[in-house]
């Protein structure tokens, strides 16, 4: 069910740009593959949670244009830089009304409408509040910013320590939501083969496809 005026945000390197830490391991075409059906997986959990007014994802790739439907797409001018693409988001966010927004990586696979639902859940204990995930790696995989503009993006190494201490800094009320689904950075291929988690269905067609066993 729909609540308030909640837009997602994915930014998204493009196709030829996006998991380049995997490319010990993949080629470039099997990095495309992966990169897409990554993204699918994340819109199609997001979709059936049914809580956003609207899905954005952010690029420099206009080709991805092509491949998606029913999403809106915020081309960002190269180079590519996160915080940036978030920004650009956030903006045309809060010209479209929006009473928070999430930001989502487009590299999480294991995501279920469950913890878009549980991370929207905990963002009504205030009307100013952040809702944050951190990745195994200290950054920052998941966001709700609630209103969209009482802090800046800041990811990148160490981030969600940074999204914290802003927030906590200009007495914003931080929760955390953590969950094995949402945490794991796929920085590694063995990372989609994590036991106990499921795939969504277009990354394990891909996995399969690629026959990863690492």
């Amino acid at each position: 069910m729909q609540m308030d005026n909640i837009h997602l945000i994915i930014p998204f390197k493009g196709l030829d740009m996006a998991k380049s830490r995997l490319s010990p391991f993949l080629s470039p075409n099997e990095r495309r593959k992966l990169s897409l059906a990554m993204l699918l997986d994340v819109l199609v959990s997001s979709k059936k949670s049914g809580a956003f007014t609207e899905i954005h994802v952010v690029t420099p790739d206009p080709s991805i244009t092509r491949l998606l439907r029913e999403v809106n797409f915020i081309i960002e001018q190269p180079p590519y830089d996160l915080n940036k693409a978030v920004q650009l988001g956030i903006d045309f966010c809060m010209r479209r009304n929006a009473d928070a927004v999430l930001i989502l990586h487009a590299d999480l696979p294991f995501i279920k409408p469950e913890d878009v639902l549980n991370i929207i859940e905990l963002s009504k204990q205030n009307r100013e509040i952040i809702v944050i995930s951190q990745s195994k790696s200290g950054g920052t995989n998941a966001l709700l910013i609630k209103p969209p503009d009482i802090i800046p993006p800041q990811f990148g190494e160490d981030s969600f320590k940074r999204h914290v201490s802003s927030s906590r800094a200009k007495g914003i009320l931080v929760r955390t939501y953590a969950s094995p689904t949402v945490e794991i950075d796929i920085d590694h291929p063995s990372a989609l083969l994590t036991e106990g988690l499921i795939l969504g269905e277009n990354t394990k067609k891909v996995v399969t496809e690629l026959k990863l066993s690492f």
